[in-house]
């Protein structure tokens, strides 16, 4: 065979696909102990048996040279593998590296997906490459950080949740999630959950924006943030009026700094210059510009959080289609990318005026404007909101209640903070002026 027709082959190793095999028919290894895939299995041959293999476990029967033949005649594949293939499967026996020889197999049936894709991409047209593109880096990127599937058994999945518990446990009483910064948001949701989305809604100068920007501030791990409204030079000058203790007018004006401002500044610069902090600015990015976005800082900086300014910002693919659909689509993108990812992805998003109209303000989760796929996908709906918006003498006056409506893994609440509008500030509020505490 040419060169040319080598290169053809889709990799594979028949000697460890063999291996692999024949220490499940010795008996030397328990099938629900191997990660493996009938399709991880290049050979027809060996796809067959190993599809018998986990027939013979489902009947509850034990694997052995006679059950796996009985196991494709009825399934009437036998004459597909041949007695004298199975033969040689139960004369391999067990390897003395049987986990090498399984990772191997798993690393060329990851190669040859990867063949796949290249071939997907050769072969896209002019319409269809970003999308390509897209699903080739998506699933190039989850077999970076996992095994590259999705499906488990539940045996798996009971593993894992045991696992997630365990952490839990012995964390010693620390939060398992993302901090927050607050102690009662930590106590009602237990911090960022990763693959969690998360959407934050308000009413216009409810200081949503300020808010989003301060839980990044408030995260101590690498994050990303999505502008699509405020351009990066307003972004930055907020977290610096919020770090620094700076009034937000006087530092942007400068024309009232003081001598006493210039430390306070130099101090926030010399913090923020150590964050790992990514920011993509562009008014009104589409979907797959965020989540390439998401996908690079991942991967290059293990970016562990995701905020975005604001859903209804985002670029629809198609813009002829309703607007709830629009948004439908974006806020399930958003989900993928959290579940993909790994990740939380905490989204502000716009709340209909329709609530002004109410004497009670206080947003719910279905003022969220095109709210159908907001409250379906998300994991948490948290509403921002300030009574002094409304009301000049309110006795709530620099307090902004954190309204949690929609809590996927607990209990639903409100808490109060303190906000310091002139530093674009939310803080904790002091015990002897909380009212309720929780809702």
């Amino acid at each position: 065979m040419s060169d040319e027709g080598t290169l053809r082959i889709p990799p594979h190793s028949p000697a460890a696909e063999r291996a692999v095999l024949g220490a499940l028919i010795s008996g030397a290894v328990v099938l629900g102990d191997i990660d493996l895939q009938e399709d991880d299995f290049f050979l027809r041959a060996h796809q067959l048996t190993y599809r018998a293999m986990r027939t013979v476990v489902v009947q509850g029967k034990p694997i052995d040279i006679v059950t796996i033949m009985e196991a494709l005649r009825a399934a009437k594949e036998l004459e597909d593998v041949g007695v004298e293939t199975l033969s040689t499967l139960a004369e391999a026996g067990p390897p003395k590296h049987f986990e090498a020889h399984v990772e191997i197999v798993r690393d060329h049936a990851k190669a040859r997906e990867l063949h796949k894709l290249a071939q997907a991409l050769l072969e896209s047209r002019a319409d269809n490459w970003r999308e390509v593109a897209n699903d080739t880096v998506a699933t190039v990127l989850t077999q970076q950080h996992g095994t590259g599937r999705w499906d488990c058994s539940l045996r798996e999945a009971l593993n894992a949740g045991i696992e997630s518990v365990e952490r839990a446990y012995s964390s010693d009483g620390e939060l398992v999630g993302i901090d927050t910064g607050y102690k009662r948001l930590n106590e009602i949701l237990g911090g960022w959950h990763n693959s969690d989305l998360i959407v934050i809604g308000a009413r216009p100068a409810m200081g949503k924006t300020a808010f989003l920007l301060q839980l990044a501030l408030n995260a101590n791990v690498p994050l990303g943030v999505v502008s699509a409204e405020m351009p990066r030079d307003q972004l930055a000058l907020r977290c610096v009026s919020n770090l620094g203790g700076i009034d937000n007018t006087t530092l942007r004006n400068a024309v009232n700094l003081g001598d006493d401002d210039w430390p306070k500044i130099t101090s926030a610069l010399a913090r923020l210059e150590k964050r790992p902090y990514w920011i993509l600015d562009k008014p009104a990015p589409s979907l797959a510009e965020v989540v390439n976005f998401a996908r690079r800082i991942k991967t290059r900086h293990d970016a562990r959080i995701l905020f975005l300014d604001y859903v209804q910002r985002l670029r629809p693919r198609d813009k002829s289609v309703p607007k709830h659909e629009q948004v439908g689509e974006i806020v399930m993108g958003l989900k993928e990318l959290a579940r993909e990812l790994d990740i939380p992805v905490v989204a502000l998003a716009q709340v209909n005026r329709d609530v002004e109209k109410r004497s009670n303000k206080r947003p719910m989760m279905g003022d969220l404007k095109h709210s159908g796929e907001i409250e379906q996908e998300a994991d948490n709906v948290i509403l921002l909101y300030r009574d002094e918006v409304y009301h000049e003498d309110s006795l709530d006056r620099g307090i902004a209640e954190i309204i949690i409506d929609k809590n996927r893994h607990g209990p639903v609440g409100t808490v109060k903070l303190a906000w310091r509008g002139s530093f674009m500030q939310f803080g904790e509020l002091a015990p002897e002026s909380m009212r309720h505490g929780y809702a």
